[in-house]
């Protein structure tokens, strides 16, 4: 759904929508993005919103009529996945920040619309990975008292792994630009 018809939806129907600002961490920089309802917020141009800082950010949303939430940023560090990728051990993986940033990373392809994408066959191949991760975070909420899930780890999922995030940092450098924001602060 393009923004033009959120907006028109949210006046016919009186809706709230909420926009998260995200922070994202890849090459040294850090780029910051918005996120809506399962996506990323593109520009009219179809490009991703993005900013070097928060307050560019929240000048830009502003002047596309987007109000942010107030809270702090959501942050994904791609280059400590990245280096993960570059030396694969099963210690290193952080079943909540691996999670997040697949969901990011399903977010981000999403936004694209290339449901052909590398990235969405390395991720719908991978179900079984999403579910160990998932349970990997004992969540309070499905995991019950004194009870803790600790995911072991196959050398071939492993290797399933490093290619969803090698896929998805792919993705994020072809939608970020390997130089990020056009602007600089």
């Amino acid at each position: 759904m393009r923004l033009d018809q959120l907006e028109r939806l949210r006046q016919e129907q009186r809706v709230e929508l909420f926009y998260f600002p995200c922070e994202v961490r890849v090459h040294g920089k850090d780029i910051f993005v918005v996120w809506h309802e399962g996506r990323f917020v593109l520009r009219p141009d179809g490009q991703l919103l993005r900013a070097w800082s928060l307050d560019e950010l929240v000048s830009d949303a502003d002047e596309m009529g987007l109000s942010l939430i107030e809270d702090e940023p959501v942050r994904y560090d791609f280059d400590r996945l990245r280096d993960w990728c570059a030396e694969v051990t099963a210690e290193g993986v952080d079943c909540p920040d691996f999670l997040n940033a697949w969901n990011f990373f399903d977010d981000l392809a999403k936004s694209h619309e290339d449901s052909e994408s590398v990235h969405f066959r390395v991720s719908r191949s991978a179900d079984h990975i999403y579910e160990k991760l998932f349970w990997g975070n004992n969540l309070p909420s499905v995991t019950p008292p004194g009870e803790r899930f600790a995911p072991v780890w196959s050398t071939d999922e492993l290797a399933e792994i490093r290619r969803l995030i090698e896929s998805g940092l792919q993705l994020v450098e072809e939608m970020l630009g390997r130089s990020g924001p056009t602007k600089q602060n």
